[in-house]
């Protein structure tokens, strides 16, 4: 928010928030009031302990406290495979996979979970009947796009952890699984998981040979560590559903996330145009043999060196590290709200924090829910000051421009605070006559 232009940047804050999320485009209908927190999330194990005895040092099952709710991770099962049952989507978020013994099936159709199964142990059931028995495991990939009650409850559940061994700087891929006498073999790359056992039972045997290789099994309520570098099978009985947070190997995810980005930059350049610089076929060469026609190669060079020669890269990886790191790692994360245009009388709950990144000169991001926000300006910084100051309660527009010495009907307070409710920083109260 500059209030000297007196408005918001609204161009980069949909860039950003859509960046971060890749599924549905925001909630369907009129804004509604608080959403629910999710209780249904994975619970946590005494982090502390945990961090202290076995974080990169050996693997280990722990009871993770509370039993969490099977029933709402397997009803987002049941959402995330609806769009998968003609066939395989490529490049879809969430993404559906079912295995059997004999390998994928492209198309699982009446294989996938809907809901007239009615609960993991009836998807069990049907699917043992339908297979005869032989082993089987759902896997989606991704699934907390779709809830953002239970994305916000996983995310409270590791920020324990992160809090005492750092937050990661890159996304972790998150996974939901069904199976039943499924075997899967090592992870490719060895990386770092933690599994939550809600339902059924997952045997783990070591791959390799070394210290600290036994065999893992857990039930329902214990959570599986094993920290990179050490090779498990997976086994699955009883209809086993589980979620696991992979963390990613950090050296080749950061050049696969710096590749992305300076890509993104260079596309954006004048000589692209949305073009990719492929030299013609055939390529026309002189008489030494040597290509002749190279100019779509020098331009993207050009404009690939201006770009690295720019503020460009370290601004966009400063604004993913920021999503990332108010997201938890949870990415990609649920979309934004729909907009909604604010009146000075409506009254916000502040529900989340704010983080602040500085951004340049005068400049920062403010992160929450893993999107982020470019903006600056002394007022911006005093409305989330009164915004921080009312956690627990609530103000009205009018009076975030107060506290902020704008004037009435300020339409850049307007804009920011729609868009800080998009992002679910603020809730919209309901009754006495506010919305």
């Amino acid at each position: 928010m500059n209030t000297s232009a007196g408005s918001v940047n609204q161009a980069d804050e949909s860039e950003e928030a859509g960046e971060a999320g890749a599924g549905p485009s925001g909630d369907a209908g009129l804004p509604r009031t608080a959403e629910p927190p999710g209780h249904g999330g994975p619970a946590a194990p005494d982090w502390a302990a945990f961090a202290e005895r076995y974080w990169e040092r050996e693997p280990v099952v722990l009871p993770a406290g509370v039993r969490a709710e099977a029933a709402e991770w397997f009803r987002l099962a049941v959402t995330a495979s609806a769009p998968f049952r003609s066939g395989t989507r490529l490049g879809a978020v969430p993404d559906v996979r079912f295995d059997t013994a004999e390998g994928r099936l492209r198309s699982p159709g009446p294989l996938l979970p809907d809901a007239g199964d009615g609960a993991v142990a009836g998807y069990r059931e049907r699917v043992r009947g339908e297979l005869a028995g032989s082993g089987w495991q759902l896997t989606v990939t991704h699934p907390l796009v779709l809830d953002f009650g239970l994305w916000s409850s996983t995310r409270g559940l590791v920020t324990g952890l992160w809090d005492r061994v750092g937050r990661p700087s890159l996304p972790l891929t998150v996974e939901l699984t069904v199976g039943d006498g499924y075997g899967r073999p090592a992870r490719s790359g060895s990386p770092a998981v933690l599994t939550w056992v809600l339902d059924g039972a997952l045997a783990l045997r070591a791959a390799g040979t070394g210290p600290g290789r036994q065999a893992l099994r857990a039930g329902p309520g214990e959570l599986v560590y094993r920290p990179a570098g050490a090779p498990y099978t997976e086994h699955s009985t009883g209809g086993c559903l589980a979620v696991s947070l992979v963390l990613p190997d950090v050296e080749a995810a950061a050049a696969v996330s710096v590749e992305q980005v300076v890509t993104d930059l260079v596309q954006r350049e004048p000589e692209f145009g949305g073009r990719t610089p492929y030299l013609p076929f055939p390529a026309p060469a002189g008489a030494d043999g040597r290509v002749q026609d190279t100019g779509p190669v020098r331009e993207g060079a050009t404009a690939l060196l201006r770009v690295l020669g720019g503020p460009g890269p370290e601004r966009a990886l400063r604004r993913r590290w920021a999503a990332c790191r108010s997201a938890a790692g949870l990415e990609p994360v649920p979309p934004p709200r729909q907009a909604v245009d604010f009146g000075d009388g409506w009254r916000v709950r502040p529900v989340a924090e704010i983080e602040v990144v500085p951004d340049g000169e005068g400049g920062a991001l403010w992160a929450v829910n893993g999107h982020a926000l470019p903006i600056s300006g002394a007022a911006a910084d005093r409305v989330r000051a009164e915004l921080t100051a009312r956690r627990g309660g609530t103000v009205t527009v009018e009076d975030l421009g107060r506290a902020a010495g704008l004037p009435g009907g300020s339409a850049a307070l307007r804009s920011l605070v729609g868009t800080l409710h998009r992002m679910r920083a603020v809730d919209l109260t309901e009754g006495g006559g506010t919305r």
